[in-house]
Order: structure tokens, then C-alpha cells, then sequence
């Protein structure tokens, strides 16, 4: 058999193909349990509480980082079910199909999770958070009551990560560094 990787055919980025080990799930429980305890000194409490809160249903839920942007405040049923169910309107699509709508028990602690963001924090910010259609996980800008944005739920994600489990923030794909972008500009350059 003759070697497919040769000068004119080989990755572009010296790091391709390092072997890259996910976090162990007592890392991942130790990083959502040292992140919990800052909550009540961060700086920015609201944005924090609700990083920590999206965070925790990509984990505990399986959501994508969309469909958990796309939540309202009434698609959280804990009338259905045992632990009550989340209604995920903007699922993942197939085939060029759309949105793929379904519902998911609030298992592993999520029902207690979502009533609490609902009832304690989640009226703290700006907006009617009484309005069925209001954004389940608003931003924290004053002016109006919108959806955050994927970046922040990402860097909040990427900031706990980097100070909970700094083995895993340090091991980027392709060589490259956790801040770098895939067109090596920074973002002062874009």
C-alpha cells in the first residue's frame, strides 16, 4: 500500500491529529461545582448565573448551544411528567428539513435547576419575564430585553473551563491556541 500523505497531500497545521482526551466525568462535576461557588461573588452576577444555568442544561440535557439561545419562558412544562419537560422548538433539522421540535424530561436535576432560574433570578432582568414569549435566557443589557448571544454563553463556558480545568483549556485543536482564530487574525485585526 503506498503512503496517501505526502508534501502536496498532508494537513496544513502541525498539531492535526493529536490525540485530544475529554474531560473525566469527575473533572466535569468538579468543574460545574468549583463554577457554582463563585456565583455569589462574580462581578457580574446576573450574566454569570445565567452562563452557569445554560451550561449546566448542555450537560445535564444534552441541548445545543442554538436550541438553548431559541428557549422562551413558557417552553419550560413542569406540569408534564414526573420532572416536568422542556420544549425545544429550534432542535437540530435533518436534511434540509428545518427544525426538528421535541421534548426533553428535565432529568438529572434540571427541573430544580429551571425553577429556580425561573423564579429567582430570571425576573431580575430587564423585560416582562411574566410574558410567555419572553426570552428564556435574556441578555444583560439594560436597553433591551433580547436572547444573549452564542458568544457569550461561549465564553462564560470557555472562562470556567480555563480557570476549573486548565488542562483542557490549554489543548486547542490544530495546534492552535484556545484565542486564536482559524484566519490567525486576531480579533483587533477583523
Amino acid at each position: 500500500m503506498v503512503q496517501p500523505v505526502d508534501e502536496f497531500n498532508r494537513p496544513k497545521h502541525a498539531g492535526y491529529g493529536q490525540v485530544r482526551v475529554p474531560p473525566s466525568i469527575g473533572e466535569v462535576a468538579g468543574l460545574f461545582e468549583g463554577w457554582r461557588q463563585t456565583l455569589p461573588a462574580a462581578r457580574k452576577y446576573l450574566p454569570a448565573v445565567r452562563n452557569y444555568v445554560v451550561a449546566s442544561l448542555w450537560r445535564r440535557l444534552g441541548l445545543r448551544l442554538n436550541e438553548s439561545v431559541m428557549l422562551d419562558v413558557s417552553d419550560w412544562r413542569p406540569d408534564l411528567g414526573a420532572f416536568g419537560k422542556l420544549h425545544v422548538r429550534y432542535g437540530k433539522g435533518s436534511q434540509g428539513r428545518g427544525p426538528r421540535a421535541r421534548l426533553v424530561p428535565g432529568i438529572d436535576g434540571a427541573d430544580v435547576l429551571l425553577g429556580w432560574w425561573l423564579a429567582e433570578v430570571r425576573p431580575h432582568f430587564p423585560g416582562d419575564h411574566t410574558d410567555p414569549r419572553a426570552p428564556m435566557f435574556p441578555s444583560e443589557r439594560r436597553t433591551a430585553a433580547s436572547r444573549v448571544g452564542a458568544h457569550a454563553l461561549r465564553s462564560g463556558l470557555a472562562a470556567a473551563v480555563e480557570g476549573f480545568l486548565p488542562g483542557a483549556a490549554t489543548s486547542a485543536p490544530s495546534g492552535r491556541s484556545p484565542s486564536s482564530s482559524p484566519t490567525g487574525l486576531s480579533s483587533s485585526t477583523r
